[in-house]
């Protein structure tokens, strides 16, 4: 198994490693965080432009030597150089990018065959005078070198000829031989022909008239044969002829001996095939599609909120980085256009829109609906100005709505994953159709981390008529179709492909408007729900109420008004305050006496860092800057927080022992999230076993945590035996 060095990890990059050492490595880089951070800095680093040489150390410094990386990447420097040379290359991106770019101009010049052309020799040996331009002499202990002149302007058609000659072309030119230009000449009037024959062949051939005996009279009548690939025209538009009334009219018996002979008698013609009517949903034309533009920036009344007997809390703010959240009540009903709408986890708001269109927002909790990798949490839109082709335009950034249109022939413009994402049109076939469309973004466990860039979120959206009939565009793709109620489309970022519609699977209530909870579930979570509602007096004191609430006692009645507060203060974690929330979260993340909290501040923290590219690098900065981490400690707990594996891939058995070692981890919230990692992504049911989620894991330093780590060693060796029964497939 070969060591884990730089040198290796360049040639697992470049693939010049065996099968079996690549496969070996592989499961190495896969366990090990801070060697998939150094593959995202290599890759971005040769990337990037205007990095400039690296600059010499000292004045004997012998690691910006290019010697030095030449015998580094020929493997001839000793330990402690290459340690050294090592060391420097991760402390400066530009030694960096230099030793991995040679690496791969060197894999691509020894794996791939040289082509020299015999011209190029010739000028080789011509650059010194004789003796010296005998390519088979020894050359002497001191050759004498003589300038020469450069090439003379004849020369440059044999230079462009070599040229060609490297790029693995032929190319043709004077000097080439007579049978080499008839060639070529021969070959652009094969090409010339065969383009004729093609333009030929696809123009329209004229219609053929075909001569037919009319029985009983002998004359020859020409009747005109409609082409096939055309409709015959309507009778009562086109007045019939003659001709086609001979053609139509059956002929009359032939008396004995009086009639032609079967050699004049042709058959009468047939009648043209008509060409099926191909429907429009089959062969959708750009015409039937809504260009996509970008929606109006004004801001106008949208319409309003739908006062409800159950309190809620939906919050409103505009799209500045400063503007506050502003609580939707009897006071603020009226929504305006572009503004940020969100209905926090757990509550459930009407909307009247105009145009008689009505949105029913369905915040949602984990205590009340959960799903592996598809939870959704709260409910965030943006309503624009609709254009004149439609009565309603909306961009669902996260979450699920419910659209009942009261009228037929109503259409709805969705916007999903931004400005660049899917565009989805839908138009409402009767009346009182409602639809279902959900959207929801996480990252995929195992993705590599990265503070900038990497891998985006998945986002998945899910359409489904839920009453009524609808018709689907999507605009962009230059597709629709028509879909009943229980028929669902669905479509993710990483295939970028549409389903087409489907019928929902028998007994699945996923998409349930109304799911079923116990009342033992339900009452106390509709009660805290309730609770922190009222709590909220000022319209624009939502942020402070939230605070006040993260900070409560460790008390049994404290314990869901407090998860639900965690997962609302994320959900509203973004404008110019954002660090000093994002370092709320991670004080409720740390929280020594609360371990409800700490899991639901993982929840809460996994889902916003999900929700915008920039807030991993908010909260990393948060964490090295205001927390004062370590930067590795850092990074860990962000790969954490995003999903550090799962069962699925081909590394589970290997993950889930690191997850377990974690959970002796020195930080806290480390040892939190890696259970949270065991929970969400390797065994749900582990909640079920007393013996391994009630590890204290505030005791590290105490007796009995050893005894929770044996359990989880058990628990890892049960695991571990089904993979083997069952493999993961990725």
């Amino acid at each position: 198994m070969p060591r884990l060095t730089l040198r290796t990890l360049l040639a697992y990059l470049d693939d010049t490693l065996e099968p079996e050492e690549a496969r070996d490595l592989g499961l190495k880089i896969a366990e090990n965080p801070e060697v998939q951070q150094l593959i995202e800095r290599i890759k971005r680093v040769t990337r990037r432009r205007g990095l400039g040489a690296p600059p010499p150390i000292s004045d004997e410094d012998e690691v910006s030597d290019p010697n030095t990386v030449a015998e580094y990447l020929d493997n001839r420097l000793d330990s402690e150089s290459i340690k050294e040379f090592e060391a420097a290359c991760l402390k400066s991106d530009a030694l960096l990018a230099e030793v991995a770019a040679c690496h791969q101009i060197l894999t691509l010049v020894l794996t791939e065959p040289v082509r020299v052309p015999p011209p190029a020799y010739q000028r080789m040996y011509r650059l010194l005078p004789p003796p010296l331009a005998n390519h088979q002499r020894k050359p002497g202990k001191a050759p004498t070198l003589t300038p020469v002149p450069p090439p003379a302007p004849d020369n440059l058609e044999s230079e462009e000829a070599d040229v060609a000659l490297l790029l693995g072309l032929k190319r043709y030119d004077s000097s080439d031989t007579w049978r080499g230009q008839s060639m070529l000449l021969g070959a652009i009037a094969g090409c010339v022909i065969l383009l004729a024959i093609a333009i030929w062949m696809a123009l329209p051939s004229p219609p053929t008239s075909t001569a037919r005996v009319i029985p009983g009279s002998g004359d020859l009548a020409k009747s005109s044969q409609t082409p096939t690939d055309s409709l015959p025209p309507a009778p009562d538009k086109i007045p019939e002829t003659d001709s086609q009334s001979k053609t139509t009219t059956p002929p009359p018996p032939v008396e004995p001996g009086k009639g032609a002979s079967p050699e004049e008698i042709l058959p009468p013609p047939k009648k043209p095939a008509e060409k099926p009517d191909i429907s429009a949903e089959k062969q959708p034309a750009p015409k039937d599609f809504t260009p996509v533009t970008p929606p109006e920036q004004a801001r106008k009344v949208a319409g309003e909120w739908l006062r409800s007997n159950t309190p809620i809390l939906l919050v409103t703010r505009e799209p500045r980085p400063d503007a506050p959240w502003l609580k939707v009540d009897e006071s603020n009903a009226n929504l305006f256009t572009n503004d940020i709408i969100v209905a926090l986890p757990g509550y459930k708001a009407d909307l009247k829109l105009n145009h008689e269109v009505a949105l029913h927002l369905w915040g949602n909790v984990p205590e009340q609906y959960a799903v592996p990798f598809e939870t959704p949490l709260e409910v965030r839109l943006r309503l624009h100005p609709p254009s004149q082709n439609f009565h309603a335009d909306l961009t669902l950034e996260a979450g699920r709505i419910y659209i009942t249109c009261q009228k037929p022939d109503t259409h709805i413009r969705l916007r999903l994953n931004g400005e660049n994402g899917e565009v989805w049109d839908c138009i409402s076939r009767e009346a009182n159709t409602e639809m279902m469309v959900q959207v929801h973004k996480a990252f995929v466990p195992g993705t590599p981390f990265a503070v900038e860039g990497g891998e985006p979120p998945r986002v998945t959206a899910v359409w489904l008529v839920t009453r009524g009939q609808s018709e689907f565009r999507a605009p962009k793709r230059f597709k629709k179709f028509t879909a009943s109620a229980g028929n669902l489309v669905s479509w993710d970022s990483i295939s970028g492909q549409l389903s087409e519609p489907q019928p929902l699977p028998k007994g699945e209530r996923r998409y349930e408007r109304f799911p079923l909870l116990s009342a033992e579930q339900g009452k106390p979570l509709q009660a805290a729900l309730a609770e922190l509602a009222d709590g909220l007096k000022e319209p624009q004191g939502l942020r402070v109420h939230l605070e006040s609430r993260l900070q409560a006692p460790f008390l049994p009645g404290n314990i869901l008004p407090t998860t639900l507060a965690i997962y609302s203060y994320a959900a509203i974690t973004e404008g110019a305050d954002v660090e000093v929330m994002a370092g709320h979260l991670f004080d409720v993340l740390s929280d020594r006496d609360r371990p409800y909290a700490r899991r639901a501040a993982i929840t809460a923290a996994s889902a916003w860092l999900a929700r915008d590219s920039q807030n991993t690098k908010i909260f990393r900065n948060v964490l090295t800057d205001k927390k004062q981490l370590p930067p590795e400690e850092a990074d860990l707990i962000l790969f954490l927080l995003r999903g550090y594996s799962s069962r699925q891939r081909p590394d589970a058995a290997a993950a889930a022992e690191q997850l377990v070692q974690w959970l002796n981890h020195p930080n806290l919230v480390v040892r939190e999230a890696a259970l949270g990692n065991l929970i969400a992504y390797f065994d749900p049911n582990i909640v079920n076993r007393k013996e391994l989620i009630d590890i204290p894991l505030t005791q590290r330093d105490a007796e009995t945590y050893k005894t929770y780590l044996a359990n989880w060693n058990k628990w890892l060796e049960e695991f571990k035996s089904s993979l083997q029964s069952s493999p993961p497939k990725q």
